[in-house]
């Protein structure tokens, strides 16, 4: 979130006809070139070029929990959150919507794409610093590699 909430039209530039949103990432001091997707490019033109208007961290995790809820994402599972009254952790079975913060965009970017895009890329996108914590991160066991590999025999 404090990377994409930070993104403007003037972090754009083209290189030949690849359109590329260009950052210094807040975490690690690294500088990105990104670049954006068809889905991004469409979303932007609709609005004359512009990102939407920046919004707080816990804004915007109240917004995706709404539309988690909203999109049928309702299922019970295993996780912790913080009790309001409380205001103390606590680890339990809520509805995944319940659950979901900003961070479900970079981990479903990683898992979702692996496999579909060479994992050196995604790892430079996601700005892990090794292969072992990028699979890690996704959760890919040894069996799932060797399985995944298995594939690639077969072909």
């Amino acid at each position: 979130v404090s990377d994409f909430m930070r993104f403007n039209s003037k972090m754009i530039r083209y290189e030949g006809k690849v359109p590329l949103i260009e950052f210094t990432q807040v975490k690690t001091g690294k500088i990105m070139a990104i670049p954006l997707s068809k889905r991004a490019r469409v979303i932007l033109e609709k609005r004359g070029g512009e990102f939407p208007r920046r919004i707080t961290d816990q804004r915007y995790n109240e917004y995706i929990k709404e539309v988690c809820k909203l999109s049928g994402i309702i299922q019970k599972i295993q996780g912790s959150k913080i009790n309001p009254e409380t205001l103390r952790k606590e680890t339990g079975h809520f509805p995944k919507y319940e659950l979901v913060t900003s961070h479900i965009g970079r981990r479903s970017f990683a898992t979702n794409n692996y496999g579909h895009i060479p994992t050196s890329l995604l790892i430079n996108v996601t700005g892990h610093a090794t292969e072992s914590m990028f699979l890690e991160y996704i959760g890919k066991t040894v069996t799932e590699k060797a399985i995944q590999l298995a594939e690639y025999f077969e072909v």
